[in-house]
């Protein structure tokens, strides 16, 4: 994956699964810090890494079928993932964005899932807050993820 994000300057989506993208696009990202590459590789995993984000991990489910929003499989990135990333990069790389919007996107405005990372991880408050700030309006907000439109407690 490094020779091909070398030379092609970027990477080709040959994964089975969104959560297999995102592990590999990580393993490859912890890596490139290691080799002083990571600028770059952060740079070429960014669009792999939305589409894995986008991706559903549930099918959807039949007509008159509900999942309760607590029991939808995780399917964005660990807190180890959200570590990784803001030890590797500098402020205004476009993953340190990617990753607050995905937890804007699963968590909401009133999300405490990620707090102590919010306290213990620089630069991790401020790049959520920006996030919000590029989202929101006055009554509903635009979830950066999905597109769709959401009040301060839930879907619009």
């Amino acid at each position: 994956m490094l020779l091909e994000c070398m030379m092609q300057g970027g990477i080709s989506t040959r994964w089975t699964n969104s959560r297999e993208a995102i592990e590999k696009c990580m393993a490859l990202v912890e890596y490139s810090w290691k080799i002083d590459m990571a600028a770059m590789v952060c740079e070429a995993v960014v669009e792999p890494l939305r589409n894995a984000i986008k991706t559903p991990v549930l099918q959807q489910p039949s007509v008159g079928f509900s999942v309760p929003r607590r029991e939808v499989p995780h399917r964005g990135f660990t807190m180890e993932d959200i570590m990784t990333v803001f030890k590797v990069t500098q402020p205004g790389n476009r993953l340190r964005a990617l990753v607050a919007q995905d937890v804007l996107s699963r968590q909401g405005l009133k999300g405490t899932t990620f707090k102590d990372l919010e306290t213990h991880v620089p630069g991790f408050a401020a790049e959520i807050l920006n996030q919000f700030r590029e989202c929101a309006s006055f009554w509903a907000w635009t979830d950066p993820i999905t597109g769709l439109q959401r009040t301060f407690d839930g879907y619009a």
